[in-house]
């Protein structure tokens, strides 16, 4: 089991990046992340198909995690901040994930 940050697991898991983050770090935040629950070195081009299964997966034994998910697709420019703070209150600073198991398919 590792620790990952809270905002960081949410914005891969739902597909958003945070605004005033280079796409470079969001790339290396997203292979980080998605590599470990896959437990295998993931492509950039793998990345989103990565994520989606991992959502489906995460979500199904998470409904806490599931709801922060589905809220991250509605963040906008005048709830970002808000949206943030809430899901670090119902979360915490981090969140512990473990791997997945390996994909089948690339």
């Amino acid at each position: 089991m590792a620790e990952f940050p809270t905002l960081d697991v949410i914005f891969v898991l739902s597909g958003k990046t945070n605004r005033n983050m280079k796409i470079s770090d969001a790339a290396y935040i997203s292979g980080e992340i998605l590599s470990y629950l896959w437990n295998e070195p993931l492509w950039l081009h793998e990345l989103p198909q990565a994520s989606r299964d991992a959502c489906r997966l995460i979500s199904e034994a998470n409904p806490a995690l599931r709801q922060s998910i589905q809220e991250a697709n509605h963040v906008n420019e005048g709830n970002v901040v808000e949206m943030c703070a809430l899901w670090i209150a119902r979360h915490g600073e981090t969140i512990d994930l473990k791997p997945l198991s390996h994909r089948k398919a690339h």
